[in-house]
């Protein structure tokens, strides 16, 4: 796709790119989390090999932040992923004021939540978290106001409010980070993407074997923990990786074991997660899928 224009808010620039990225890898990578406007990789005029940095517009700008939390940080070999907006926010997002919003109804839409907020004072922007794999709420939001003091208003009125139909009561604070300035912290996904037909990588999803490799999911305390991958071949590539882990939430990191002089892949790579659950979603879904060929083996770093 070509490069195009943006409503405020929603055009990214990510650098510290693969030179080896294309504009499909970069495409592929970023549409997962909305619809696009554009892509575009910027590269050398006369050599057309990439400067290590594109741009993405999203049509929404709701997915634009879900994207900078998603893949911001991410370490693809030698390569950190930088992600960010590359354009200043206007002034009224810059300054509103965010509530955050727990325990909503499940059935709760972004019309719902504005007509309830509204009340309080004028709105900015409602964003409600939705789960990247099925759509559904995760019965969170976050209310921009115009004003503080209307968003003070709202907590003090509906905080431990419980809406007519519900059977919790809500639990509302203003956040701390102010606006839009610092992304919106998005709830990761912990759903296995491949029973709704995900498809994690460029030659669709991995096929089950009948008999599958056992599964040891180690003991380990919450926070970051690695995966150990085997039997991926010499040709797999981080954008490939990335595809198949994904969809299971929380990766940060993915390293590819590489042969010194022809750096091609040696046959395993590890992936860093950054919660158990993710990683154990991961292993549980992959370990002993076909993957080009050759049954994946997937299991905790020991």
């Amino acid at each position: 796709m070509a490069a195009g224009g943006s409503a405020g808010g929603s055009k990214l620039i990510v650098n510290n790119l693969p030179t080896s990225f294309t504009e499909d890898d970069f495409t592929s990578m970023f549409s997962r989390y909305g619809k696009l406007a554009s892509v575009h990789i910027a590269t050398h005029k006369t050599t057309g090999q990439s400067l290590g940095y594109g741009f993405v517009v999203y049509l929404r700008a709701l997915d634009a932040a879900k994207a900078i939390e998603e893949i911001d940080g991410l370490q693809l070999g030698r390569n950190k992923l930088r992600v960010s907006y590359s354009e200043p926010m206007n002034d009224t997002l810059k300054n509103a004021t965010k509530v955050y919003v727990k325990k909503l109804p499940v059935k709760f839409t972004e019309e719902d939540i504005s007509a309830l907020f509204s009340k309080y004072g004028k709105l900015v922007q409602t964003r409600l978290v939705r789960d990247s794999v099925t759509n559904k709420s995760k019965t969170v939001a976050y209310v921009l106001f115009e004003k503080w003091v209307d968003a003070q208003k709202a907590v003090t009125a509906l905080n431990g409010f419980t809406p007519e139909g519900a059977q919790k009561a809500l639990e509302i604070k203003i956040d701390e980070a102010k606006g839009l300035g610092a992304p919106v912290k998005f709830v990761r996904s912990q759903a296995s993407p491949y029973p709704q037909g995900g498809r994690p990588g460029p030659h669709g999803p991995p096929k089950k074997m009948g008999q599958s490799i056992p599964t040891h999911i180690a003991s380990m305390g919450h926070g970051i923990v690695t995966v150990f991958v085997y039997n991926v071949g010499e040709f797999i590539n981080e954008h490939e990786l990335y595809n198949i882990f994904a969809p299971f939430g929380g990766l940060n990191k993915i390293d590819i074991a590489r042969d010194a002089a022809t750096q091609r892949c040696k046959g395993f790579a590890f992936l860093t997660f950054d919660n158990k659950k993710s990683a154990e979603r991961a292993i549980q879904a992959l370990d002993g899928t076909m993957y080009r060929g050759r049954p994946l083996q997937v299991r905790f770093k020991t």
